[in-house]
């Protein structure tokens, strides 16, 4: 470390990098040894959300959709707070 500067720890340095098929051979091989397939690994909520056994940031993001409209209902209504102004609360104590 000269002037000051930290130098960056890189874990597991020593290793490759594993790709994504890397990673589904190794998968494959248990699933083999179990005797199922990809299908158990993948799994639907009770809301019909499909959930997949792997994601990187190289899969697109489901659309979010709008405050207050499905499936993003993160709001009331689509508008938010915005009519309604502020809610503001104060708590007394004695």
């Amino acid at each position: 470390m000269s002037n000051g500067a930290e130098a960056e720890l890189v874990l597991a340095a020593e290793f490759d990098t594993p790709s994504r098929q890397d990673w589904e051979e190794l998968v494959e091989k248990v699933l083999d040894k179990v005797g199922t397939g990809w299908d158990r690994l993948r799994i639907t909520t009770d809301d019909g959300i499909e959930i997949q056994p792997l994601y990187t940031a190289d899969d697109p993001a489901p659309p979010s959709g709008f405050p207050g409209l499905p499936p993003f209902v993160r709001g009331a209504r689509p508008d938010g707070h915005v009519l309604a102004g502020w809610d503001t609360r104060t708590t007394f104590t004695r």
